[in-house]
C-alpha cells in the first residue's frame, strides 16, 4: 500500500510539473527518474552511506530533509518513517532506516530509470535475521544495517 501511495505521488508530481517549466532533477538522480523519487534520493543516500560507515554524522539533517521532501510530495508514510530517524542512536536509526528503505526500494523497483541506475541490495541477516533491503548508487555492497562489521553482507536484487 505504501508503494502505491508513493507511485501515485510520483505520478501526480510528474503530471503537475508537466504544466510548469521542466523540473531539474537532483544532482545525483538521473533525469528520467520521477520527480518525487529524485527529490528524496540525495537525503536517502546520505543516510545509507552514513549508516554503512558506522557514523551518525549528517544523519539527523538528512532525515529532516527526507521528512520535508516526503511532506512536499504528500507521502505521509515516508514522512513518518523518516521522522523516526534521529541521528542519536546508531542501532535505532538502522532499525528505522528499514522502514524508509522499504518505501524507497519499492519506488526504485517500479521506476525503470531508477531501477536501471541504482542497486537494490538485500541482507538476510539484518535486524535479527529478519532481513532488510536498501538502495545504493553502485553494485559494491555497503550494508547500512551492519556497517564495517559486515559491510559486504548481502546480495544484489537488481
Amino acid at each position: 500500500m505504501r508503494f502505491l501511495v508513493l507511485i501515485s505521488a510520483l505520478s501526480l508530481s510528474a503530471a503537475a510539473h508537466a504544466a510548469d517549466a521542466p523540473a531539474k532533477p537532483a544532482a545525483d538522480a538521473p533525469a528520467k527518474v520521477g520527480d518525487a523519487l529524485a527529490s528524496v534520493l540525495p537525503a536517502y543516500f546520505t543516510l545509507q552511506t552514513a549508516l554503512a560507515g558506522d557514523t551518525l554524522e549528517g544523519v539527523a539533517d538528512a532525515a529532516k530533509t527526507l521528512v520535508a521532501k516526503a511532506k512536499e510530495h504528500g507521502h505521509a508514510g515516508l514522512e513518518k518513517a523518516a521522522a523516526a530517524i534521529t541521528g542519536e542512536d546508531l542501532a535505532a536509526d538502522r532499525k528505522a532506516f528499514k522502514e524508509v528503505s522499504d518505501i524507497v526500494v519499492d519506488a526504485v523497483m517500479r521506476d525503470p530509470a531508477a531501477k536501471a541506475t541504482y542497486t537494490v541490495a538485500h541482507c538476510p541477516m539484518a535486524l535479527g535475521n529478519t532481513g532488510a533491503d536498501w538502495v545504493q548508487r553502485d553494485k559494491a555492497l555497503k550494508n547500512p544495517y551492519f556497517g564495517a562489521s559486515m559491510l559486504a553482507c548481502g546480495s544484489i536484487k537488481n
